[in-house]
């Protein structure tokens, strides 16, 4: 009898190790797609899209559903590309109309467009009608250039949320034709060549359509994420912000808020800044490695700068942290470290006040 050899041996066993592995998946695809609800795309493009004087912007009329491994939501886009329904043509009466600009804890990564604070505002109040112009990776300056271009709205508050990478991007992000003179005044010349970077976008692959593809990557990340935390291996960049950069990048801020002040009250709006603290400022037993604190505690400096400007604001930092001591409540996903939920809920909660003064409305 012919002996099979050692090679062709190792081959058969490659092949149908292959060929279980493929029926394995196979299964697991078709069983995913019956039975699996939490399936959602990462198509480039589908979000964002490159401005050619904001950098990037939402892409408008869009409805898509979006996901990491802690969340999946339903996203919608106006025709402005501000998150949810759309402006009302007219104000409510005897009411206000804010508008929310920010970033990604603005627009509201990882909760449903009736979570987001925008809309908790209008929730809790009524008589506020707030629109979510939130943009994932805005900084001051793409805030301030969005409220130029699109803030005609007859808003009445300019609620502007700022988180503490909000800085960094002051030195790190598009300039978008402003300039920074010898005394701190800002300058602004519209470019002259397009600016056009996609933002914060996804890789394309060519499994970006399977379930099993879908499923089996978030898990691998947030597995991936679990064994950096447990062998001390950087999740934040840690030279995010150079400390000589760092003056440089406070002229920025105030300049850019001193702006964003007079164009709003140029426009017969209120100012409001609300402080988005980190999530390691609320939960202090969540450790992040690499995230160091003269990143992170920009509270003090940022509440003296707007009383000098003569600005509203409200650090949300001793709100958030009490109701999570007191009440053992989570206000962040864990390992994306956007607020959730009962983040929003709360932030909305404790920002309500200053935007119903600066609205000029009675406390209900």
């Amino acid at each position: 009898m012919r002996r099979i050899s050692r090679r062709r041996k190792l081959a058969f066993a490659a092949a149908a190790l292959t060929l279980a592995l493929a029926a394995a998946l196979l299964a697991l695809e078709v069983g995913l797609r019956l039975l699996w609800t939490g399936y959602y795309l990462k198509e480039p493009g589908m979000r964002a899209r490159p401005s050619p004087t904001l950098g990037w912007e939402n892409r408008p009329s869009v409805e898509f559903t979006y996901g990491e491994p802690e969340f999946v939501m339903a996203v919608r886009h106006d025709e402005r590309g501000f998150r949810g329904p759309g402006v009302p043509a007219t104000k409510p009466s005897g009411g206000a109309r804010v508008l929310a600009l920010g970033d990604s804890f603005t627009y509201g990564i990882g909760v449903q467009e009736h979570e987001t604070y925008a809309a908790r505002l209008q929730a809790l109040d009524p008589r506020l009608q707030v629109i979510n112009a939130g943009v994932q990776g805005y900084g001051t300056a793409q805030a301030l250039q969005l409220y130029r271009e699109r803030g005609a709205l007859d808003a009445d508050v300019v609620l502007l949320g700022y988180f503490w990478n909000d800085l960094a991007n002051n030195v790190k992000g598009p300039r978008l034709g402003y300039a920074l003179g010898p005394a701190g005044e800002l300058t602004y010349t519209r470019p002259t060549h397009e600016v056009r970077d996609p933002g914060p976008d996804f890789k394309k692959t060519p499994f970006r359509g399977s379930r099993a593809y879908r499923f089996l990557s978030d898990r691998l990340k947030m597995l991936r994420y679990r064994a950096k935390a447990a062998l001390g291996v950087a999740t934040e960049d840690p030279d995010l912000l150079r400390p000589d950069e760092l003056e440089e990048a406070w002229a920025w801020q105030e300049a850019l808020l001193r702006e964003l002040a007079r164009l709003v009250a140029e426009r017969g709006a209120r100012l409001v800044v609300a402080i988005i603290p980190d999530q390691v400022q609320v939960h202090p037993e969540v450790e992040v490695v690499g995230l160091s604190a003269h990143y992170v505690d920009v509270q003090p400096r940022l509440l003296a700068l707007g009383q000098r400007l003569g600005i509203t604001m409200v650090d949300l930092t001793p709100g958030l942290k009490d109701l999570a001591a007191r009440e053992g409540v989570t206000l962040y996903h864990r390992y994306d470290r956007h607020l959730d939920a009962a983040g929003q809920d709360a932030a909305a909660r404790l920002m309500l006040d200053a935007v119903r003064r600066a609205a000029g409305l009675a406390q209900e």
